[in-house]
Formats: C-alpha cells, structure tokens, sequence
C-alpha cells in the first residue's frame, strides 16, 4: 500500500495547480555590447539584489535604482525613469531602464 493510499487521498481529491491564466506584457530587449550605455546598464542590473522594490496599488512594480550621487535613488520601471537622462531624451531607454528589463528577462528565465 503506498503513502497515498494510506493516507485515503487520490490524485483526483487534490486541486489542480498552476492553471491560473495571467496576461503578461513583455519587453524585447536587444543588447547592444558596444554601445556604452548599455555596457553600464548591465553593470547596474549586476546590482539588482541592491534595489528597493515596491508594488503600487494595481500591482506595477517599481524599483528604486541607487544613483551614483550620494543618497539618491531613481524610481525605474521597464519603461520609465525619474533620472535626468529619461528627461532630456524621452523615447530612448535610459541605463537604468535598460538594467530593470535585463534584470526581469534574468529572472523569468
């Protein structure tokens, strides 16, 4: 008599696991070696485990990415950023953009 059987369970008495569908966005991320601004993103997303990480109301999540200013931290998600470089070249992924998408491809894999 096996574990399962003594203990009076079937597979069918068990809930079925992982069929919760969840729509995910996803972000495609080339990486460009050669281009400096990604060579320091990928420094930066090294030091992913040195983030804050917060979730908002609706479940967005925001990281706070140190600066390398003294006691300064950017808000950072996969598409915003609150340092100076997001603000003067809008459209174009900032280093610390750049990191939170290589940090999250890192860790769905």
């Amino acid at each position: 008599m096996s574990k399962r059987e003594q203990a009076g369970v079937t597979s069918t008495d068990l809930p079925v696991a992982n069929t919760w569908d969840k729509q995910v966005s996803t972000v495609n991320t080339v990486i460009d070696l050669s281009d400096a601004r990604t060579q320091r993103a990928i420094v930066i997303a090294a030091d992913a485990g040195q983030w804050a990480r917060c979730t908002t109301p609706d479940g967005h999540t925001v990281y706070g990415i140190p600066s390398s200013k003294p006691n300064v931290r950017y808000l950072v998600d996969e598409y915003n950023c609150s340092c100076p470089d997001q603000t003067f070249n809008p459209g174009r992924a900032c280093k610390h953009v750049t990191a939170v998408r290589i940090h999250q491809a890192l860790a769905a894999a």
